[in-house]
């Protein structure tokens, strides 16, 4: 799902008037109903009394829709509103209302102009916040913030009206935001969604549609996108009744040293069960009887050294490869990698773990990194390969601007997994939950990404379909028994096969 600024936001609601011959009006209507029968579907409880917050803008002109909708429905509900106090600052949608406040609302409206207005009110049970939108481009100042704040301690659920208020859809605005347990936001997720710092505010969020030009936005060109249930569906290959185990490919990972071969283990079992016809596995000698009782349906080529990889013969017929998991950094090990890199191999390949570790090491290993290739690092191997950042910002530009500069792509795993692409293009993860920070769930995600790599699917599509079913089997382990605590890398494994079936009949 693409992720426009406010600016084509703002265009996208005018497009969308004019080819469906419709008022900005009808478009607020349309996306409070939306609202409304989201919020509806919800268990939050709707039985206590609801201030509805509304600001001089469309934002504003959503929340008396909704407060209309919501009585309608036989809600107990207070409107405030917040004009401005230069009329011209107010939006037509706004005025038409404030002009009419008691025009068909039966319920009470009151204009606030100063907080110690607020104090004469009982707390509510609900509040929901429609104050300031997603074109804020400065900080919520005078009565706003004082609002704001006073929402944040009167201790109601809260609940946003397409962005919290005080947070832009575009940029970090150092300033008082509202804290919403919901967000429920309209048509598009916002690119502020994605930044740890607003995550807390920002609450869990729901995209509803409300019916926007859907040519618009198809042809609109983006940099950021989110990654939906139906972005992986629409990649998923289906399987031929005749097809056999060559049709899907042959993975060649290149993995384990003594004491970490069960980073193999996993990797290995997660290509399997991702989908790939064949793996081979190139381990040191120790691990030969390990993997052969522990995989039998991966074959082992050993390393001459018993202990750790020093050389490795690449097959020609291989469609995938993955380096890294448990591989330890020995000098022989490193020596090996760089003559891969050095070989000119056009086979797509993945890169984690160890692999990384090697590459932050030796610097000049880096430099011949194959071209296209993925590479998997949580955030202290991304600054040991790229340097430290200060804040999400500095990290993603750092992480786009690599991307582009070495023509690879970057899988920054963490609480938001950020995959950012040759292109200059970014895609945001945001299913998994904590117990997926947990040993080996990174050797997961590499099984699963060469797996797919081997079936033929394209750079791009592997890193889409892999972070997507690798948060969606954390997710469905801890729906089916496991918590965060208990979960481990080996549940993961277990649960692709529910996450394949659960996106496949979405």
């Amino acid at each position: 799902m693409k992720i426009l600024n406010s600016e084509k936001l703002k265009i996208c609601d005018r497009i969308t008037c004019e080819k469906q011959n419709i008022q900005i009006k009808d478009l607020i209507n349309r996306a409070s109903l939306s609202f409304t029968e989201q919020l509806i579907s919800t268990d939050i409880d709707l039985s206590s009394k609801t201030f509805i917050f509304c600001g001089p803008g469309n934002n504003g002109a959503d929340g008396i829709a909704i407060a209309k909708l919501l009585y309608a429905r036989y809600c107990d509900v207070e409107l405030i509103l917040l004009p401005s106090e230069y009329k011209s600052n107010n939006s037509e949608s706004f005025k038409f209302y404030l002009d009419n406040p008691t025009d068909s609302n039966p319920f009470p409206v009151h204009i606030i102009k100063k907080i110690s207005q607020l104090k004469e009110f009982e707390y509510p049970g609900l509040v929901i916040d429609a104050i300031l939108g997603t074109g804020i481009s400065r900080k919520a100042e005078g009565i706003f913030s004082e609002v704001i704040e006073w929402i944040n301690n009167s201790g109601a659920e809260v609940v946003s009206v397409d962005i919290p208020s005080g947070i832009s859809a575009d940029n970090l605005l150092f300033g008082p935001a509202v804290n919403a347990n919901l967000t429920i936001t309209f048509q598009l997720p916002k690119f502020t969604f994605f930044i740890p710092k607003y995550a807390q505010k920002i609450g869990k969020w729901i995209v509803v549609d409300i019916g926007c030009d859907t040519e618009f936005i198809q042809n609109e060109p983006v940099i950021y996108n989110w990654i939906d249930q139906h972005l992986v569906k629409e990649h998923l290959k289906t399987r031929d009744r005749f097809s056999h185990k060559g049709t899907f490919g042959h993975s060649y990972i290149i993995s384990g040293s003594h004491g970490k071969v069960g980073a193999t283990i996993l990797c290995s079992k997660a290509a399997l069960r991702i989908g790939s016809g064949l793996v081979t596995i190139h381990a040191p000698e120790c691990a030969y009887e390990i993997l052969q009782m522990t995989v039998p349906e991966a074959m082992v080529d050993t390393d001459h050294h018993k202990y750790y990889l020093s050389e490795v013969k690449i097959p020609t017929k291989c469609n995938a490869i993955a380096i890294g998991p448990g591989m330890g950094t020995q000098h022989h090990t490193q020596r090996m990698l760089d003559e891969i890199f050095c070989s000119g191999i056009d086979t797509p390949m993945v890169i984690d773990a160890d692999g990384l570790n090697l590459m932050s090491l030796h610097p000049s290993i880096k430099v011949n990194l194959p071209k296209q290739t993925i590479i998997t690092p949580h955030t202290k191997e991304f600054e040991r390969l790229f340097g430290t950042t200060n804040d999400f910002s500095e990290q993603l530009d750092l992480q786009r601007k690599k991307s582009m500069e070495l023509d690879i792509f970057i899988i920054l795993t963490g609480g938001f997994t950020t995959i950012t692409c040759p292109k200059g293009n970014v895609y945001f993860n945001t299913n998994g939950n904590p117990g997926m920070a947990t040993g080996g769930s990174g050797d997961v995600l590499t099984g699963m990404l060469v797996g797919l790599l081997a079936q033929g699917y394209t750079q791009l599509e592997a890193c889409i379909i892999g972070v997507f079913l690798h948060g969606l089997a954390g997710d469905l382990a801890v729906q089916n028994g496991q918590s965060f605590e208990s979960l481990i890398a080996s549940d993961l494994i277990e649960f692709i096969g529910m996450a394949f079936r659960k996106i496949r009949t979405s």
